[in-house]
């Protein structure tokens, strides 16, 4: 009798854990960086064949949110279309309707050309 009881408490407890779990599963948002954080390993030049597979998987996933990469302005060196992430690049990708893209700005280049025109000016 005392284990049936005692059982049927860690029932419950778990069905409150779980529910609680579920409160706070449904507020958190999860944005995947694979994309962007990735490109550090092959300078951003994922092929759009790949890229297309990824937004795939990762909306089946049931994640919201990707960061394709990063929108730069810098020339210097090779870097592949996860580096610039233009409109146009982002245009030929196959992106599910339920996901939603991001790129990453780096501020510093912002505020270092427009430090640049002012002096141009």
């Amino acid at each position: 009798m005392a284990r049936w009881v005692l059982m049927r408490s860690i029932q419950k407890e778990e069905k409150k854990y779980i529910s609680k779990y579920n409160l706070y599963m449904n507020k958190i948002n999860i944005i995947d960086c694979t994309l962007r954080d990735g490109g550090y390993y092959n300078n951003w030049d994922f092929s759009k064949d790949l890229v297309n597979q990824y937004l795939k998987s990762v909306s089946e996933a049931d994640i919201k949110y990707v960061e394709l990469g990063f929108r730069s302005l810098s020339q210097k060196g090779f870097k592949g279309p996860n580096w610039y992430t233009t409109d146009s690049y982002i245009s030929h990708l196959t992106i599910p309707k339920k996901l939603k893209i991001g790129v990453m700005v780096n501020m510093s280049e912002l505020i270092s050309t427009k430090s640049e025109l002012k002096k141009k000016n």
